[in-house]
């Protein structure tokens, strides 16, 4: 049935058709846009934030019911909706506001960790050579990007940083000699910094989630 309908996306699961009933009655049965009854037709479900992770995707705070004729043109962010009520019009920008604000947070951030493993591979390479310093000026050469980058990069710059300070003082002609305690060092602190990564996004995850909840209870308050 499900195959049918073309719900085979993975985030169609259990929980999704449990807490769109949950949602739907949080919401009196009324479309979160125009308000219209939902007691007949087929209903529609809209996820806020479609970037969320499949343990996060379904919870009712981030779902809205909605008639087909408001689903579809929160989908189409180039519909013309200026024929329709104010309050209705507002909501849907709303709706597509936050879709497409996620999409362009998703896409800095793939362009982000694209950078982050171009200048990752151009460091190992120039380890490797043993023939170059590692700092900015030369990292962003190799790795064709600008110094700036590097500089605004956390990540990136306590990397440079860290691996300028365990070169300092080794660094004899055209060859370099690290001590294994000074390799071991640095790749714990590599190993640290991609954890901080990992609490960060978990983090921006949960501030999403609370966000959502905070404009769903503006949203009931104004009912």
């Amino acid at each position: 049935m499900l195959i049918g309908n073309g719900m085979t996306d993975k985030n169609y699961n259990f929980e999704y058709f449990m807490n769109r009933a949950y949602a739907l009655n949080r919401d009196k049965v009324k479309c979160r846009c125009c308000g219209r009854w939902l007691y007949t037709g087929t209903l529609y479900t809209h996820r806020i934030n479609q970037q969320l992770p499949i343990n996060k995707i379904n919870k009712v705070s981030n779902l809205a019911s909605m008639d087909k004729g408001c689903f579809e043109l929160v989908k189409n962010a180039t519909a013309n909706i200026s024929n329709l009520e104010t309050e209705t019009r507002k909501k849907i920008e709303s709706f597509r506001k936050h879709r497409n604000t996620e999409g362009l947070k998703e896409f800095a951030e793939k362009k982000n960790q694209e950078t982050i493993e171009k200048v990752n591979k151009t460091i190992d390479k120039l380890k490797r050579s043993r023939t170059k310093k590692i700092n900015f000026k030369i990292v962003a050469e190799e790795a064709g990007v600008s110094k700036a980058t590097l500089y605004n990069n956390d990540i990136l710059k306590e990397c440079i940083m860290s691996l300028r300070a365990i070169e300092k003082g080794v660094f004899n002609g055209d060859i370099v000699t690290t001590p294994k305690d000074k390799i071991q060092a640095k790749d714990d602190k590599i190993k640290q910094l991609y954890e901080v990564i990992k609490k960060l996004k978990d983090d921006k995850q949960n501030l999403i989630v609370q966000l959502v909840e905070m404009e769903e209870i503006k949203d009931e308050n104004k009912r």
